[in-house]
This record gives C-alpha cells, structure tokens and sequence, in this order.
C-alpha cells in the first residue's frame, strides 16, 4: 500500500527560535515577547489571515498554536517582528484583499435610460417583442390607458 501523501508540514515549532523564520542566528539577539507585543502580534495575525496572506501562512499556523498560551515563552527578532506586524504590510493586504473580492463579483449590465431603450411596440407581445399568430392576452391597465388617450 502506498503512503498517504499530506500537504500540511509537521507541526514541530523550535521554541528557542525566532517563531516567524524558525531560525536562532547567533549574531542576531532574539527577544522575547512581552504581553504587549504578545497582543500586537496576536492582532497582525488576525488581520494577516482574515486578507488571506500567503507569504506568511507557516507563521501564521505557528502563531496559532503558541500564541494565545502563556506557559510557552516566544521569542523573535526585531526584524521579524517589525515586518510581521507592520501596519503599512498590512493595509496593502488589505486593499489587495478588497481589489481581488471586488473582481470576483459578477458585473451587472450597463445601465440605461428611458430615452436609450427601443420603444415597446404594443401591439405585439410586451415580454418579448415579438409578432406571432397567437392571440395576446391583454393586461386591464393597457386598456385603460389606451382608453384615456382617446379621451384625451
């Protein structure tokens, strides 16, 4: 039998690494997150997975699973940080988010006025506007609106 093949990546989250690159550079001092930055993050990630950011969706799953939990200590550096959670980032995302939603509705016919539509012609079918043999059933209001203009 053949193994069965998974799209997600392993779940394994190095805690003692940068959570948004998973990496621990030695030049590079990772601090840790304070409650603060704790929320400032917990918000960027929410807005980042609401305007579906797929540069960022490993860190957004890994945020996920660490991030509301106060027994795991999360650390980061300040350049990840600051990318991960910049407001400018996140407004295009957004606008990009609002562009694609509104190319995907369905466009609705131009719209036009009285004096750019054909006259109806009723002395043929209203709906369709075509001549046939078939008697035509008469509605009471086209009646007494023909009878009103002969008064007239």
């Amino acid at each position: 039998m053949d193994p069965v093949l998974t799209l997600k990546r392993s779940s394994q989250i190095d805690v003692n690494a940068c959570i948004t690159c998973q990496t621990s550079l030695k030049d590079e001092h990772l601090r840790a997150a304070t409650d603060y930055s704790r929320t400032v993050v917990r918000d960027s990630m929410n807005l980042r997975s609401r305007f579906r950011d797929v540069g960022n969706r490993e860190t957004i799953s890994r945020l996920e699973e660490v991030i509301n939990s106060i027994d795991t200590s999360i650390v980061w550096h300040v350049k990840c940080y600051s990318l991960f959670t910049n407001k400018d980032k996140i407004q295009r995302l957004k606008k990009k988010c609002h562009k694609d939603e509104a190319s995907a509705r369905p466009t609705s016919s131009p719209h036009k006025t009285r004096a750019q539509t054909e006259q109806v012609d009723w002395d043929t079918c209203a709906l369709c506007q075509v001549h046939t043999n078939e008697r035509l059933s008469s509605a009471m209001t086209f009646k007494t609106r023909e009878q009103i203009i002969d008064i007239i």
